[in-house]
């Protein structure tokens, strides 16, 4: 595996006016040695790679003494962090308080107390209105060491009153944080119990005094965590209908604070994401008018991060492809797969393995929607030959079940066997979470024998799998098949 640097890594994700403001930092801020730095820095952004010993060799090509290489490139990464500071200075509220705080602290120094109330003042503004806790105590202390120096013990007393409301409003915010890893840790603790345990154990957790009302959380991030709570309770329990209400109210709470959004945009990424998968797999009317949304997220932003416009325009097509295919909008859904395509090319660093994954997936599925059998098992060879077992089992199981299905269409049946014992292999390897899809696996394994037993016995067994599917559902019911495969409806088309 190569080798990553932290250099490297830091200098990839730079965008294009961070790399020229740096140049021009360096210009003014480095004297002795400021070329040998900027060189590292160049070749450094021309290499499109994040591994030492490639960029190791290209430094001694580039004829840079490599003497000291590992003393330079830690003190290019000093200074490219001291650029950034810089350059996102008072970029969002937390940020700007920050720098108050410091401002605070040197006009201390010189004993201008009363520059330094007003700027408390100012600092104490911004930090309450968007639930800065821990940065309201350092503004606290600064203000009672202001005070001290006066005398004026009704103000210091008052400052005092206001830490103890602070320190109120925080108890209460961490508590909402608490739960919420409480029920991320009891996921875990579920996910081999019995579906009436399951049940029952979330079912005691909702009732903690704290989620009784919507009027218990006192601050954003309460009341922000209050509804991740609900969300994740009801997605839980299966409760789609529920998931989608509370996903809505969290993402309600979440564009009332516009600085929040700017500071956390890959929260609202997930959450929107989850809430598309809910509308597109619940037929919901709204669902293109949410995508359009979520397409234009990153412009909304001051300035998105580029895994954030990497992650909006990929998701997007991830999304578009499947709604397209459902509608039987077969040219829209090509279209969408040649821009994934492109976008994966343009943000080909950003991409994760569960994005390529599922763009493997729905162009297969496309293929299988236009009766192109032999494009769609050409189209998963690699989802089922290039990647590990462990690497998201549930989409590599969802693209053996399609190759299965389109080799069958081609009546290849000999090659089904083969494929359902590999793919029962993966599904060995996570028992409690794939019964649903081995049960689909071993049904579609049968179908083997169709070549001699003829399509009597094929029809034979799509019925059983009709008649059996909800009860199969029911036994299973965190399978995300349904969503992926519509097997309901395909074995209705053959029968």
């Amino acid at each position: 595996m190569a080798k990553s640097d932290k250099l490297l890594d830091l200098i990839h994700t730079l965008s294009m006016s961070e790399k020229r403001y740096f140049k021009v930092f360096a210009q003014r801020h480095v004297t002795d040695g400021g070329t040998q730095y900027e060189k590292l820095f160049e070749l450094a952004c021309e290499l499109d790679t994040g591994d030492f010993h490639i960029f190791e060799r290209a430094v001694d090509a580039a004829g840079i003494s490599t003497a000291y290489l590992a003393a330079d490139k830690n003190y290019l990464y000093q200074l490219l962090m001291r650029a950034l500071g810089n350059f996102h200075s008072g970029r969002n509220i937390s940020m700007q308080v920050k720098e108050w705080l410091h401002q605070i602290e040197i006009l201390f120094d010189k004993g201008l107390y009363d520059q330094c109330l007003t700027l408390t003042k100012k600092a104490r503004q911004q930090a309450e209105k968007h639930d800065l806790y821990a940065l309201l105590m350092e503004i606290s202390l600064w203000e009672r060491k202001v005070l001290g120096e006066s005398d004026d013990v009704s103000a210091i007393k008052n400052s005092h009153s206001q830490v103890l409301n602070h320190l109120g409003l925080m108890d209460n915010m961490h508590a909402f944080m608490l739960l919420y890893y409480q029920l991320l840790e009891l996921e875990q603790e579920l996910e081999s119990e019995p579906e009436e345990v399951r049940f029952e154990r979330l079912q005691k957790f909702i009732q903690h005094p704290f989620l009784s009302s919507e009027s218990v959380p006192l601050s954003f991030h309460a009341r922000r965590h209050y509804w991740m709570i609900y969300a994740l309770h009801d997605r839980l329990l299966k409760d789609k209908a529920k998931e989608l209400v509370a996903t809505e109210r969290l993402i309600l709470i979440m564009d009332s604070s516009a600085p929040y959004r700017e500071e956390s945009p890959y929260d609202y990424v997930e959450v929107y994401n989850r809430l598309l998968n809910l509308k597109l797999y619940g037929g919901s009317p709204d669902f293109e008018e949410w995508l359009n949304f979520y397409r234009e997220f990153p412009t909304k932003l001051k300035k998105a991060p580029r895994n954030v416009e990497a992650r909006v325009a990929i998701d997007t097509h991830l999304f578009e492809i499947p709604w397209f295919i459902q509608q039987g909008k077969l040219d829209e859904a090509k279209g969408a797969i040649g821009d994934l395509k492109k976008d994966m090319s343009i943000y080909r660093r950003q991409v994760t393995t569960v994005q390529s994954l599922e763009g493997i997936f729905w162009e297969a599925a496309y293929f299988q929607a236009c009766r192109r059998y032999s494009d769609c098992i050409h189209a998963l060879t690699p989802l089922m030959n290039e990647y590990p077992d462990d690497e998201h089992p549930d989409l590599q199981l969802f693209g053996r079940i399609l190759a299965m299905m389109a080799h069958y269409l081609r009546e290849n049946y000999t090659v089904l066997p083969y494929l359902a014992d590999s793919s029962l292999r993966l599904v060995s390897k996570h028992k409690q979470r794939f019964g649903m899809e081995a049960w689909v696996i071993r049904q579609l394994r049968r179908l083997g024998k169709v070549e001699f037993r003829g399509e009597s016995y094929a029809k034979r067994i799509f019925k059983g799998i009709i008649q059996d599917w909800e009860g199969k559902e029911i036994e299973n019911p965190g399978s995300r098949l349904q969503e992926y495969l519509d097997i309901r409806s395909w074995i209705s088309g053959l029968m």
